[in-house]
């Protein structure tokens, strides 16, 4: 995992994008909708694990596809001057917290409490805590050109109009608004299945 995330960082492009957030944030499902709209059109087998990677994943991110000359990566790490550009994905610290909190239980068999997982979390955590995660996105990038802040709240509310704004500061070219519409509503249909466990 240690060496995926080396290799992409070697490897970097100034066109490329990181997907950036503190976990259950909203950006596994993001990715999908990029991976939809810039590669399933084409190719209903592709996913985002070959495609969007996600560098915390023990699978090779050599295989990034490009989307216009452009490669996604997922991350949730903390800022870093590395990263050619960023679209910071923050959300509710609450929500975000129980979220992970509802995943570790069902996914990772976590036996602890919401209140002993939460404490936890805010006294470091895997990825560091949610204040401090934020904090040095906020700090060191929101100035810089190169760094886009997306709110997942409005995720939800307007999926379409965020998936264009990710898209216009990506430089993505040739992307149909009615593409944009399709997967964006088969995505929310799928996020309310699953009342958003999966993302």
């Amino acid at each position: 995992i240690i060496k995926n995330g080396i290799y992409a960082l070697k490897c970097r492009k100034k066109t490329d994008v990181w997907l950036c957030s503190y976990p259950r944030s909203g950006n596994t499902w993001l990715r999908r909708i990029l991976c939809d709209i810039f590669f399933r059109q084409g190719n209903p087998d592709a996913t985002i694990w070959d495609h969007v990677p996600d560098i915390h994943m023990p699978l090779p991110v050599a295989a990034a596809k490009e989307a216009n000359g452009i490669c996604f990566y997922k991350s949730h790490f903390y800022y870093s001057a590395f990263y050619p550009r960023i679209v910071y994905i923050i959300r509710d610290p609450f929500e975000a917290l129980y979220s992970y909190w509802i995943r570790s239980v069902k996914v990772e068999k976590s036996k602890k409490s919401l209140e002993e997982f939460v404490h936890s979390e805010l006294n470091g955590g895997r990825f560091g805590s949610w204040p401090n995660h934020v904090l040095s996105y906020i700090k060191n990038g929101i100035s810089n050109k190169h760094m886009m802040v997306l709110r997942y709240e409005d995720m939800v509310r307007d999926p379409a109009s965020q998936i264009v704004k990710v898209i216009n500061f990506a430089g993505a070219q040739s992307v149909e608004y009615s593409a944009i519409l399709y997967w964006c509503q088969k995505r929310m249909d799928s996020f309310l299945e699953s009342r958003g466990i999966e993302f």
